[in-house]
């Protein structure tokens, strides 16, 4: 076939395919730095038969050709300002990570900087770094400057070490920058590790999970991992005859290594439902796609829940090459309750949790119906309490104290009707505010519609509640009582204007064989609260008393004596370690008196 043949000053420099050729020009390429001396042009084209020359003398011009013009004037390029900046700042690149090298180019010369191109070596050569090794910066006017971003990033193949950088500013004529060099120190990637630490399921007001009833789960999201975790989603599906309240897909965002993250997703079945247990099938994922994670959670029909209103979540950030800690949604004690397969059918409970009061004087007791909740779990796991058995209160009222305990003289209430005469063992729990009435020096329970300055009138008298338990005909009691009765609280006073009162108790209690009683603090005192452990003091040791710790011969049998001794250690030490003060449980009960078997 047909070829062209280009020659310059009648020396042949190439020789390419033929095509039409369309116009009246013929150009060609020169590199950016070469001169060339043309005197004469001419291009021919090779037929199968003979060669004919298109064009002779297609250009009149001779003498100096170049890409550009000649300078007038030199430029001269000075770096300056050069740094180097992290998304961590911890100065350094590591591996995930996107970088910047900037600086800033000027041009000190009268003439203009042509057609400036930076270029990039890492002389190391550590692997995993990911650059661009030529950067084009065009033309630089006289007294201009120009900031040059240079972005690196270390991928998830990058060697922990020093990258030394090389950067070199070149122009077109010749007028380069003197070249400059940065060491950053490189730290190999970090993979992030995601995880679904703790979840719980909980409805509004506590109960067994039924059909049609909304049910709230609680999904905390942890980087258990030591690398950052960017982008991340959240996505949960759930069965047929499962329904969402809201969105199914939540973005949680950038997680640091020990960060976490706390998801509400309520849900609801409708009647058609026939399983036995509700699945709930929890998707992470994250920006690489690399790292995510799949999880199942179910919740069982009829299984016991919390109270929405009670879960809360503590976390901590945790530094990279530091011991991740994994966050929880409950205390240890909320967990592994002794399952001892006991029944009690005839056992009583009355449980009492007053957290939110409503004079808006009375300070909230943060953790008072996390502490009823849980002591009614171990009622019915560990003690073979039946749950139909369990007269509990969320924020009881005066009212509910009457028609539960009876009223002064008269103790004939709904506990003494529940109770079978010397067969029912009986157990009260109470969580939450007491108040001293200043003139009897009289204690009182603080119910949530009390009015403290008038407790005389609207609580309910610990006189009263000992008076009346006392005529009932239980086979075994056991009182449990979080609360002061000082007028004194975690948060401050609950009656303003006066003095903590030592308050005067007639227990007629304290001297029965069959009989137990635990109160957080003398009558003077503060109870505390716990916050780390999502508890009020007292109850969270009483319940780890429980769980086996109080057993101090390991004989798999917990008396009086062993817990009184672990509660009095325990609680004392704590308060005074958490504030700086003195609370002191007081314990009455005959030391052989057995709490628990194992």
């Amino acid at each position: 076939g047909a070829s062209y043949y280009l020659y310059i000053n009648e020396s042949l420099v190439h020789t390419m395919p033929y095509e039409p050729v369309f116009g009246e020009r013929v150009g060609f390429l020169a590199t950016m730095t070469t001169e060339l001396q043309v005197d004469y042009l001419r291009v021919s084209y090779l037929k199968k038969k003979g060669v004919s020359t298109i064009h002779t003398n297609v250009s009149a011009n001779t003498g100096n050709v170049s890409p550009g013009n000649s300078p007038t004037a030199p430029a001269y390029l000075v770096t300056d300002n050069l740094n180097f900046s992290d998304t961590d700042q911890n100065n350094q690149i590591d591996g995930g990570e996107t970088t910047n090298i900037k600086f800033v180019i000027r041009n000190m010369g009268k003439g203009t900087a042509k057609a400036m191109q930076v270029k990039i070596t890492e002389q190391a050569r550590l692997s995993g770094l990911e650059f661009n090794p030529s950067h084009y910066l065009g033309d630089l006017a006289p007294g201009a400057e120009k900031e040059v971003i240079i972005p690196v990033k270390g991928n998830m193949q990058l060697q922990t070490g020093q990258a030394n950088f090389h950067i070199e500013v070149l122009e077109d004529n010749g007028f380069d920058a003197d070249p400059i060099k940065i060491t950053i120190p490189t730290y190999a990637f970090m993979p992030p590790e995601l995880e679904i630490v703790d979840h719980q399921f909980s409805s509004e007001m506590g109960g067994k999970m039924t059909l049609g009833i909304p049910i709230t789960l609680k999904i905390a999201v942890q980087n258990v991992g030591q690398g950052k975790a960017e982008n991340v989603k959240l996505n949960l599906s759930l069965p047929a005859n499962v329904f969402s309240a809201g969105d199914n897909s939540f973005t949680i965002g950038n997680l640091s290594a020990g960060e976490s993250k706390t998801i509400d997703f309520e849900f609801f079945t409708n009647k058609r439902y026939t399983d036995t247990d509700v699945p709930v099938t929890a998707q992470i994922t994250e920006g690489t796609g690399s790292f995510g994670k799949t999880k199942s959670m179910a919740v069982k029909l009829n299984q016991q829940l919390q109270n929405s209103n009670n879960v809360i979540v503590s976390s901590k950030n945790i530094s990279v090459n530091t011991p991740i800690r994994q966050i929880s949604l409950s205390s240890d004690v909320d967990k592994n309750i002794p399952q001892v397969n006991l029944q009690n059918p005839d056992a009583i409970a009355v449980v009492i949790g007053n957290k939110d009061y409503k004079n808006t004087d009375v300070p909230t007791v943060d953790f008072a119906i996390q502490d009823a909740q849980i002591m009614k779990r171990y009622l019915i796991e560990a003690f073979g309490f039946d749950e139909n058995n369990i007269i509990y209160f969320a924020n009881a009222s005066q009212s509910d104290f009457n028609s539960t305990f009876g009223k002064k003289g008269n103790y004939k209430a709904q506990l003494y009707n529940l109770i079978k005469p010397g067969k029912s063992d009986v157990f009260v729990f109470y969580s939450g505010h007491g108040a001293p009435d200043p003139e009897s020096k009289e204690g009182y329970f603080v119910p949530v519609d009390c009015n403290p300055s008038l407790v005389a009138f609207n609580g309910y008298s610990i006189n009263t509640f000992y008076e009346n338990l006392a005529q009932m005909p239980y086979r075994n009691l056991t009182i449990v009582v979080d609360a002061c009765f000082s007028g004194s609280s975690d948060q401050g006073m609950l009656l303003h204007n006066i003095s903590p009162v030592f308050i005067k108790t007639e227990n007629k209690i304290k001297a029965s064989e069959n009989s137990l009683v635990f109160t957080s603090a003398a009558g003077d005192q503060v109870s505390s609260w716990y916050p780390e452990k999502k508890h009020s003091l007292f109850t969270y040791y009483f319940l780890k008393g429980l769980q086996g710790e109080a057993d101090a011969n390991k004989d798999g049998v917990l008396n009086m004596s062993e817990m009184s001794a672990y509660l009095k250690e325990n609680v004392t030490y704590m308060a005074r370690r958490l504030n700086n003060r003195t609370q002191t449980p007081e314990l009455y009960g005959f030391d052989n008196k057995v709490i628990m078997r194992y």
